[in-house]
């Protein structure tokens, strides 16, 4: 079952008095369970196709179904709400809160979720676990290696056990060494049937992917 469908996916930005296409005309579908690469130049649109995968932006044209849902005929509401359940964002930088703990770091989502305490804990060391920080979960993340940090981003990404995971140059912080282990991490993902959307601009990652998608200047491309 196809978990993302677009079609025609068309998104305009204004810059003074000049439209600039972001995206044009962008059709796609990614199944259940792939793990997919987004390569392009700097510009060619890939966060911006990114942000509307992520349901943190809404197309101009076109049509966008995630997890069988129609994202143009959802309210705010609704779409916080399917955005929360359906995705878990991983980030190059992270986005930690340095006060809080591991824990609570990848706890938090799942508390504006509204998911009862105990649901937290288990979903939380859950989380922990599969990125094997248990033992780490207690301190703060000034007290962590960049991979740790990013495998902490991970577990709260994943803590919600949601079917998509977007990660956006996930290991462009990271030195080479330790950026191979979130892969792997990644491709562990994928073989517990989670279904990722990568952005990258590393060859070396991409092709590790069960596929990749090509944009420039807005349009997908054969590769």
């Amino acid at each position: 079952m196809s978990l993302i469908q677009l079609e025609n996916a068309c998104k305009i930005y204004s810059t003074g008095t000049q439209a600039v296409e972001a995206l044009d005309g962008i059709t796609m579908t990614i199944e259940q369970g792939e793990f997919v690469a987004i390569v392009g130049p700097s510009g060619s649109g890939k966060s911006t196709l990114m942000n509307i995968i992520g349901c943190l932006d809404v197309l101009d044209r076109g049509s966008y179904v995630l997890d069988g849902s129609d994202v143009a005929s959802l309210g705010a509401n609704k779409l916080a709400k399917l955005r929360n359940r359906t995705i878990g964002f991983v980030f190059q930088q992270f986005n930690l809160l340095p006060k809080l703990n591991v824990s609570q770091n990848v706890e938090l989502p799942l508390i504006y979720r509204g998911m009862a305490k105990e649901e937290r804990r288990q979903a939380v060391a859950h989380g922990l676990e599969q990125v094997g920080l248990t033992d780490r979960r207690k301190h703060r993340p000034g007290e962590l290696s960049g991979g740790q940090q990013q495998r902490t981003a991970i577990a709260r990404a994943l803590a919600g056990n949601p079917p998509l995971l977007l990660a956006d140059e996930p290991t462009g912080a990271l030195d080479s060494r330790t950026g191979k282990d979130i892969l792997r991490l990644f491709l562990q993902l994928r073989d517990e049937g989670r279904t990722i959307v990568l952005i990258t601009h590393d060859p070396a990652i991409a092709a590790q992917a069960d596929r990749q998608l090509r944009i420039e200047d807005g349009r997908l491309l054969p590769l």
